[in-house]
């Protein structure tokens, strides 16, 4: 099979080969989070508190998290942040998993469900329960029901009871980028609304002599297809569902493009953005990319065209269009009462309503709160942004990649299927391998590797 090699800064990550982490692809049985973090949580702190707090984000990003750092620190002046750029979430998991093993990780580090669930079995991993629970400290009734449901589903893990072992700070959704001049030129004034008109605008926009849609081999655009089509990759009870009928069609889909001419295979991974420098060039009408990729694509095309964001196209008319959504947690480690107390108190502020507004104006990140949605100073900024306010309004509908019951996350997607995922979209998209091949070969790797976990 003929893909383009892979270059990644991954959503999901996993290390291998570290005793830690053994058998890290998913539950891998029962592991308590840190008994330490099951003593009595004290009111207050009892003295002057430094806490280490490891993230991704640099650049305009990092200057946002610097600036809400201290504005926690003038806030809470018995507490200093010391918070650290550390690389990308591949070079972040790393060193949580060093850290871990020399026994000396962060107090508090963003990351993703598959992650937390690889550092819990060190047994480091702060149960953040008793705190969201505390009278006072915690959280109540009203800030709870303001963030989105999913979003504290897929920060507890039912494998722990339910337990929140990290907690909700940024989201994401997947979302069709389109050069609202190339579709006039094609004869259409609106995006697609259904697969088979995409098909149409497509075969208009190859008339023109460009391309239609410059694809990025991606498992999360790959599931928000699937979800288009009313199908998952994981099923309720955990189980991978590539076999379904709706994937034969979101498979199918993918096939017909690539047969018509009308999309090229241009990335492969978060990493590689060739397809979004053909949309920005003005070559590509249409690509999907993650919300967050908004603020560049305002930046790098400037005037030189109108364009904007709208929901993927689904397999029929909906008024409640749906996608794949992902983004990163906070966790907390064990140390001592007052570390842990001032690293709650930290994530609690960074998932806070006004942080989130401010966080999400800075940086193009979706908030987690309803609220702020509707706050007037953030409405004013989707005004300004609409791509991102097309984004906003599909958070609602949108599906985690995983399976989520009542007490949170049932089932993820192992990295190694992500991988798969990719190089098997790849596969259809270069003309590798056909629809019907790269379903049953997903198929059979997802059943294997779900049962491994």
């Amino acid at each position: 099979m003929k893909v383009l090699p892979r270059r990644r800064c991954l959503t999901v990550l996993v290390v291998a080969g570290t005793a830690l982490l053994a058998g890290a692809c998913g539950f891998g049985g029962p592991n308590s989070p840190a008994a330490g973090s099951n003593a009595p949580i004290p009111d207050t702190l009892s003295k002057k508190t430094t806490i280490s707090f490891w993230h991704v984000y640099t650049g305009a990003d990092g200057a946002a998290i610097d600036g809400l750092v201290k504005k926690f620190e003038a806030a809470n002046p018995n507490v200093t942040v010391q918070a650290q750029y550390v690389g990308g979430f591949n070079d972040l998991n790393k060193k949580v998993v060093s850290s871990l093993q020399a026994g000396s990780p962060p107090d508090v580090t963003v990351a993703y469900p598959p992650n937390v669930l690889e550092y819990v079995k060190s047994k480091r991993v702060v149960d953040l329960t008793p705190y969201v629970d505390k009278a006072g400290a915690g959280l109540s009734k009203q800030d709870l029901a303001d963030i989105l449901p999913n979003e504290l589903k897929r920060n507890r893990y039912s494998t722990q009871g339910g337990a929140y072992l990290s907690f909700p700070f940024a989201v994401n959704v997947a979302v069709l980028y389109y050069n609202a001049d190339l579709l006039a030129k094609a004869g259409f004034n609106a995006p697609p609304k259904t697969w088979a008109d995409f098909e149409r605008v497509c075969a208009a926009v190859k008339a023109l002599g460009r391309t239609c849609y410059s694809a990025n081999a991606n498992a999360s655009t790959l599931n928000a297809i699937g979800y288009s089509y009313g199908t998952s990759p994981v099923a309720a009870d955990g189980k991978a569902s590539f076999g379904t009928a709706q994937w034969k069609d979101a498979f199918g889909l993918l096939g017909r493009l690539t047969g018509s001419g009308t999309t090229r295979l241009a990335s492969t991974g978060d990493a590689q953005t060739v397809d979004q420098n053909e949309f920005v060039s003005g070559q590509a009408a249409f690509i999907i990319r993650s919300s967050r990729t908004a603020p560049f694509l305002s930046k790098a095309i400037g005037d030189k065209f109108a364009w904007n964001a709208a929901a993927l196209p689904q397999a029929t008319a909906t008024a409640r269009p749906t996608t794949a959504l992902y983004g990163p947690g906070l966790a907390a480690f064990a140390s001592d009462p007052d570390r842990q107390l001032a690293s709650w108190q930290l994530i609690k502020f960074l998932g806070s309503a006004d942080t989130q507004s401010t966080w999400a104006k800075s940086t193009g990140n979706l908030p987690i709160r309803r609220s702020v949605v509707t706050a007037p100073a953030y409405a004013a900024y989707l005004k300004q942004h609409p791509a991102t306010a097309v984004s906003a309004s599909l958070v609602a509908d949108a599906h985690w990649e995983g399976a989520l019951g009542d007490q949170g996350i049932v089932a993820f997607l192992p990295q190694k299927l992500r991988n798969s995922m990719e190089d098997l979209e790849g596969g259809i998209l270069s003309g590798a391998l056909t629809p019907d091949a790269a379903q049953s070969q997903l198929q059979a790797q997802a059943t294997r590797l779900m049962a491994a976990r």
